[in-house]
């Protein structure tokens, strides 16, 4: 019999990040669940989002569509069901995973998605102009000017792919609209194609103007720890207010947002928040850097001894059992999988936020999600509609 199949689709602001790595490697998934788990790498950086007027801006996410494609034709001669695959994204990749939906509504090819922190609106995306003028930036650096041309000069093979890349990072980072984040200058782009704007996804969203695809989201319950390095790295000391406001809308609200509307156009949603926080996985501590962000793919992989070099806790590795069990459930039955393990669909105003991990324990609790979404109509959120139920 056909498995299903788990195809991961990797992180890093569409500028960097590979999938072979010890974080998504899938051999443990697949050899405790009966799942076939497919990884793979698309263009990233200026090669996967060029912002050239002169090609389609978003080449990664189509990179993406046609990896998925040969994975649908050609799975079953690796023991997988091209009927059953469920598309798994951690970061960008998990902003790629919820994106799916409006960009490839037509023909989706998948049965079901799961995103690990984040979301359509986690992440700042480019206009249409920033991205030319990065674009236009890098071409007259390496002498190819802005004219219809400049692109078939960067495709001439008197321009390196190390020229083009060492180009592309004199760039400046853009501002964010938190001071927690800086926008990579080569990144997803609103092209009303593959990409559209925050008000148009609203809009997508309140009219269920998306593929119906069972989703799945999750995220950590202390996002920021990750990203306070860069920070600190930078020299940066923000203060606690800032960082709670950019998990909030990053995150918590992203999520609470996209699942509340999937939700309400009838589509089997779930939504969880990830609360553990393992000795093995910390990447700092005092103070400890929590279910930060990315964390739980640890657990969903089984990589965590491979990741960190230290064997996990009898509790931890009963809580990557648990974790497993119900992702394969879901790439079983995205519809019903996870109503078969009791975790309910996620509806606002109700009790059905998965919690995983409470009090750093092999459990699962279902709780209200009131407790975390409510500070989010107090926030200037363009994408947060007054209609959301409070909790």
């Amino acid at each position: 019999m056909l498995k299903p199949v788990i195809v991961w689709i990797h992180g890093g602001r569409f500028s960097a990040g590979s999938s072979h790595t010890p974080f998504y490697h899938g051999g443990n998934l697949a050899g405790t669940q009966d799942v076939v788990v497919v990884t793979f790498n698309f263009r990233m950086n200026i090669f996967g989002f060029p912002g050239s007027p002169e090609t389609a801006r978003n080449l990664g996410f189509l990179d993406q569509y046609l990896a998925v494609e040969w994975i649908y034709e050609n799975i079953a001669a690796f023991g997988g069901d091209p009927a059953r695959i469920t598309i798994i994204g951690q970061s960008s990749g998990a902003v790629a995973v919820s994106n799916w939906a409006y960009a490839f509504k037509k023909n989706p090819i998948v049965a079901g998605t799961i995103s690990h922190s984040g979301s359509i609106f986690s992440f700042p995306l480019l206009d249409p102009d920033s991205a030319a003028a990065h674009w236009n930036h890098v071409a007259s650096a390496l002498g190819c000017g802005v004219s219809d041309s400049a692109l078939a000069c960067m495709r001439s093979d008197n321009i390196s792919f190390q020229s083009i890349l060492s180009a592309s990072r004199t760039v400046p980072l853009g501002p964010g609209n938190s001071p927690t984040r800086s926008v990579p200058p080569f990144q997803a782009t609103v092209d009303n194609s593959t990409v559209f704007s925050v008000s148009e996804y609203v809009s997508r969203l309140r009219s269920a103007t998306f593929a119906p695809i069972p989703h799945f989201q999750i995220h950590g319950d202390h996002e920021s720890g990750f990203y306070r390095i860069s920070a600190l790295a930078q020299g940066r000391s923000l203060p606690e207010s800032e960082w709670e406001e950019f998990e909030l809308e990053s995150f918590t609200c992203a999520t609470a947002a996209e699942t509340y509307w999937r939700s309400r156009a009838g589509v089997p949603t779930h939504r969880a928040r990830y609360m553990a926080d393992w000795e093995n996985l910390r990447l700092y501590d005092p103070p400890s850097s929590g279910a930060y962000h990315g964390v739980e793919v640890n657990m969903v992989t089984g990589n965590s001894e491979a990741v960190s070099g230290i064997a996990p806790s009898p509790y931890e590795a009963k809580l990557t059992g648990i974790m497993q069990k119900a992702w394969a459930a879901f790439a079983a039955d995205p519809a019903r999988g996870l109503q078969r393990l009791d975790w309910p669909y996620y509806q606002a105003g109700r009790k059905s936020l998965i919690g995983l991990g409470f009090h750093t324990m092999p459990v699962v609790d279902v709780v209200s999600a009131g407790m975390y979404d409510n500070a989010c109509p107090t926030l200037n959120l363009s994408f947060w509609d007054i209609s959301i139920p409070s909790q």
